[in-house]
């Protein structure tokens, strides 16, 4: 400390010895030339001194292009913001495809917890619960469950992704696809929202489907969506809808459950491979899901989207989403046929032959694995 005598201030020894350590700390990591930030001035400077200390009592330093000293305290070493890493070329012929509902599992996701912290409690903290506990432990058997899986897939999509981008750096898609709940992803990926948003949007449209109850749906496996299409007329299974148009030989129904199940034997008896219920609550993608249309466009009305930096293909339409129709065009899908196959047309036809799946499991690289033999058998 200090002490006054008159107009004279002494400094005891502490107060000299602090001083001194702070300058030739500063000598010590700082030689002359250094490039220098200096408070009140938008300019750097370089120094033309080693710092000292100034009438006993303030450490100074004297910089280029000035006639006088500075406090060391208003000078600081420059850093130079890194160059921003250039974003990587897109690939012409690529297309980024993202899993919906049906590809979660057990575990899914666990090295990207670790690595994306900072989502993880974003996450979280809109959920109110552990997302990292749900992928990974699922100890109340709750990943099953639409309310659950959805926010759940979208996360470890939405993770997956950012590890592609950010650590990976995997070249930029031409495109983005999701199947269903996936297209959320890919909405994401182009930039019509952020992480968080994404989220809510999901945990919102999985708490509507999942109060869907009494409906079924079905896989028929080995005939084409015209062929199942005819069988519904010929057979009067009306109350039966085209739900996923998946490839030229899958394709999945969506109906009240006591038909979904009536309606075995006459795909069976038609020459369907394999006829393979699903483990639905709901009719999803279908005309049974028009009652929570209304909810979950008021929902999104309280959310702004954003222009897409990489096309996306829609679900409903088998072309590029426009930015301005995004909300009807999701609100739409709930009731909608999941058009998969005629997406991947609309791709092809466009030099499209590299897809890559981001998110868990192989769903549809099998797909696609599968339509390239058809193709070139």
């Amino acid at each position: 400390m200090a002490s006054q005598s008159g107009d004279t201030v002494k400094f005891d020894p502490i107060d000299r010895t602090k001083l001194q350590q702070q300058v030739d700390q500063w000598n010590l990591l700082h030689p002359v030339n250094t490039e220098v930030s200096v408070q009140g001035y938008t300019e750097t400077r370089r120094t033309r001194t080693s710092a000292t200390i100034l009438f006993e009592k303030k450490p100074v330093i004297y910089l280029e292009g000035h006639n006088g000293y500075f406090d060391l305290d208003a000078v600081t070493p420059f850093s130079p913001a890194a160059p921003a890493r250039p974003a990587p070329p897109v690939q012409s012929n690529l297309c980024f495809m993202f899993p919906g509902q049906g590809s979660q599992k057990k575990g899914m996701g666990e090295p990207l917890f670790e690595a994306f912290p900072d989502h993880v409690r974003a996450a979280d903290q809109v959920l109110g619960y552990s997302i990292k506990d749900l992928c990974l432990l699922d100890q109340d058997n709750r990943l099953g469950l639409t309310q659950y899986t959805q926010p759940a897939l979208y996360t470890v999509n939405a993770l997956s992704w950012l590890a592609a981008v950010e650590l990976d750096e995997t070249p930029r898609p031409a495109f983005l696809i999701g199947h269903s709940l996936g297209e959320y992803n890919a909405l994401f990926a182009a930039g019509a929202f952020d992480f968080e948003t994404g989220l809510r949007l999901v945990q919102k449209r999985g708490a509507l489907m999942a109060e869907a109850s009494g409906g079924g749906m079905a896989a028929i496996i080995g005939l084409s969506g015209d062929q199942v299409r005819k069988i519904l007329e010929d057979r009067n299974l009306d109350r039966i809808d085209l739900a996923n148009l998946n490839s030229d030989t899958q394709t999945v129904i969506a109906g009240p459950k006591d038909e979904i199940d009536r309606a075995r034997a006459d795909f069976e008896a038609s020459g369907a491979r394999m006829y393979l219920p699903l483990a639905t609550s709901g009719a999803f993608h279908s005309r049974y899901m028009k009652d929570f249309q209304a909810p979950f466009a008021l929902f999104l009305a309280g959310f702004e989207f954003h222009p897409l930096a990489t096309p996306v293909i829609s679900n409903v339409e088998a072309l590029p989403y426009e930015q301005p129709r995004i909300p009807s065009l999701l609100v739409d899908q709930l009731i909608s046929q999941v058009r998969w196959s005629d997406s991947i047309r609309y791709l092809a036809d466009r030099g499209i032959d590299t897809f890559r799946e981001i998110g868990p499991g192989n769903v549809l690289t099998g797909m696609m694995s599968k339509r390239r033999q058809r193709v070139s058998a």
